[in-house]
């Protein structure tokens, strides 16, 4: 390998690790969330769904449990759970993040621990839960790795 090869490799290796861009599955393996660059900061967006269909009406999941009743009706597939999370070190973002399990936002810390591990942390108050999600793939339309 040429010196010129191995620079190369290791300014792509090194992008790679400060750059979340990408697709991720949760830690409980339910959905699948397209991370990206947008206005200046990272944007996540629901790709996939493990189970799309609501099992009590038959029709794709919508924002139920939203307390706002003209968000309440949106489709979870597609929907944005977080937007321009600004970067505060390397490595890591924080803003705010939507969570359709419970329909509340929380401040949030998204962490890059490594190319395909990604901290998850929202807080409420002083009380905070992280999770971890696992890279799927680097594009949206790559084809998507199980969940287990």
């Amino acid at each position: 390998m040429t010196l010129v090869a191995a620079m190369v490799l290791g300014t792509s290796t090194a992008r790679s690790q400060s750059d979340p861009s990408g697709i991720w599955l949760t830690q409980a393996g339910d959905a699948q969330v397209h991370v990206h660059q947008c206005g200046g900061g990272i944007c996540g967006k629901i790709v996939w769904l493990r189970d799309p269909i609501d099992k009590n009406t038959g029709r794709p999941q919508i924002d139920d449990k939203n307390p706002n009743p003209a968000l309440a009706r949106r489709p979870v597939m597609g929907m944005t759970i977080f937007s321009t999370m600004q970067p505060t070190a390397a490595n890591r973002w924080s803003g705010r993040i939507y969570n359709a399990d419970d329909g509340q936002t929380y401040a949030a810390n998204l962490t890059l621990q490594s190319a395909n591990v990604l901290e998850v942390q929202g807080c409420m108050g002083a009380l905070c839960g992280a999770e971890t999600w696992r890279k799927v793939s680097d594009a949206p339309g790559a084809k998507k790795k199980s969940a287990k």
